[in-house]
């Protein structure tokens, strides 16, 4: 959006921006929203692969 040459296609942008978010949102906040859905995702990745080695070392004791 911020990239984006033209004035015409930043309002575009803006819009399409503004009609997924909220009614308490605000575009200015997306930034640091997707900042904080990167870290929550990269939290979740590393828990899940924690669960997975201990599966793996779960199934090295049963054999």
């Amino acid at each position: 959006m911020e990239k984006s040459k033209s004035e015409k296609k930043k309002e575009y942008y803006k819009g399409g921006v503004q009609a997924c978010l909220r009614k308490n949102e605000k575009v200015d906040a997306v930034p640091n929203m997707y900042e904080e859905f990167i870290k929550s995702l990269e939290a979740r990745e590393a828990h899940i692969k924690k669960l997975y080695d201990e599966i793996k070392q779960i199934k090295k004791l049963r054999v």
